[in-house]
């Protein structure tokens, strides 16, 4: 079996991330933006979920009804 190196996200792929989650993107467009598998982006989301503040600059959520 051939297993790839393991790969931890540099701080700016981080900033991408955080971008794409308040501009409330899912996994797969982060994940295109950043050319990597977008299970890494979920695992990651999923890891640091508390972690990752919500940019308010971008604005308030809509609520659909």
């Amino acid at each position: 079996m051939v297993t790839r190196p393991y790969h931890r996200f540099t701080f700016e792929q981080r900033k991408v991330i955080q971008i794409g989650v308040a501009h409330r993107q899912k996994a797969t467009e982060i994940a295109f933006t950043l050319n990597v598998n977008p299970t890494s982006v979920s695992r990651e989301l999923k890891r640091n979920r508390l972690r990752m503040p919500i940019l308010y600059a971008i604005g308030p959520r809509k609520r659909s009804f």
